[in-house]
């Protein structure tokens, strides 16, 4: 009996309704079976009461299935197994059965780390993807990789949602020549945005406004970054959402016609800090500028919002903790975000060893400071007391 509840409760999950006019999206990644439990952060989602739910990243670890940080391809049955195990969590059946839910992968739910073009066993990730979601009669079946778009509303009230898949078509990461997106994608995507919404957004599992960020994590490749950018340009109202880096952070950034806010949510069991400790901390302020930053990093588990009120005109974006305390927030008006910049940021033009020896040299200084006041301390204590010096 319980088996047969819980499929109907599955299959009860509510599909993309684009007649609907929507104004509050939620979105989350890196939710690891392996790490902490935290079905606290899918009731909060639930009684946040999203029109959306977006994955944009890591829903399972499908290639790390009994270490932490071992990655193989999985067999199928064992991959099957985890996409189950999330859908089976009661919380989560709450979500699913009151928002709407789509998304798109990131590495580890397509089968590898760091995954590309090159990955075996990218059909078979597609199908238990697609499955997990209960898209069964999706478009995404009929083309390669995950891509999609969505338009709500209608009227003034029009949110454009376009997933972007960053592992199908993608070229090794040490390319420096290479292409995130494949030219299949890109033709999709530039046809997508010649036809914005009132509010534009774009998701994916990779971090975008951040190319100059020194550290291991993955970026998009430098061309297909020069080329979104270019793109965005004719763009008046875009926002980027994002996962994949263990922090949540909301980044702002004045180089293009219009200001383009990514909004990171990660990750949903596991961050920086809960991984890494103290060294996880110190690591991610040392290694990437604050350039972008419209605040602090946030380190707990967390989930983004995005909430729009279609009567004043305004976007709250927010991330969340696992109770839906917002961490750190930032409200703009819908006219302000489509109205060109006046003046482009400090860092806009500077190259990347600029940028990245000036925030290390600040940061040596903000480390040594403290170091070096305690040392001085020390010395004339000791010189006070003793007979040493």
């Amino acid at each position: 009996m319980s088996l047969v509840l819980l499929f109907t409760a599955i299959a009860a999950a509510l599909p993309i309704d684009q007649t609907k006019e929507i104004s509050k999206i939620a979105f989350g990644s890196c939710h690891h079976h392996n790490r902490a439990k935290n079905p606290e952060i899918f009731h909060s989602i639930s009684q946040w009461k999203p029109d959306l739910f977006l994955w944009l990243g890591d829903a399972v670890y499908a290639d790390i299935l009994y270490t932490h940080f071992i990655s193989f391809p999985n067999n199928i049955e064992n991959w099957r197994m985890l996409y189950n195990k999330l859908k089976n969590i009661s919380e989560y059946q709450e979500l699913i059965n009151t928002s709407m839910i789509s998304g798109v992968w990131d590495d580890h739910d397509y089968g590898i780390n760091d995954g590309d073009k090159t990955f075996s066993m990218k059909n078979e990730s597609k199908q238990l993807f697609l499955e997990f979601l209960g898209e069964n009669n999706s478009e995404r079946w009929n083309h390669d990789g995950l891509y999609q778009s969505y338009t709500f509303g209608n009227n003034g009230k029009r949110i454009k949602i376009i997933l972007i898949d960053i592992r199908w078509f993608r070229d090794n990461k040490k390319d420096t020549d290479g292409d995130s997106l494949g030219e299949e994608q890109w033709n999709w995507l530039e046809k997508e945005l010649k036809n914005p919404g009132d509010i534009t957004i774009i998701g994916n599992g990779l971090q975008i406004t951040v190319q100059d960020r020194l550290g291991p994590t993955e970026r998009w490749h430098d061309k297909s970054y020069n080329r979104l950018m270019k793109n965005l340009e004719k763009v008046p109202g875009a926002i980027l959402l994002s996962g994949d880096v263990h922090i949540g952070e909301i980044l702002k950034q004045n180089c293009n016609k219009y200001t383009i806010y990514e909004v990171t949510s990660s990750g949903m069991t596991h961050t920086a800090y809960t991984v890494f400790g103290y060294i996880g901390l110190f690591l991610s302020t040392f290694d990437l500028h604050f350039g972008n930053n419209v605040g602090p990093r946030i380190y707990e588990f967390n989930y983004g919002t995005l909430e729009v009120d279609w009567n004043s005109r305004t976007i709250e974006m927010a991330i969340r903790d696992s109770f839906g305390n917002i961490l750190q927030s930032e409200l703009i008006t819908i006219e302000k975000l489509k109205t060109p910049i006046e003046k482009p940021s400090y860092y806009c033009g500077k190259t990347s060893f600029y940028i990245n020896s000036t925030h290390i040299l600040s940061m040596t200084v903000v480390f040594a400071c403290p170091a070096f006041i305690l040392l001085m301390a020390l010395i004339i204590a000791l010189r006070k007391y003793s007979h040493t010096y």
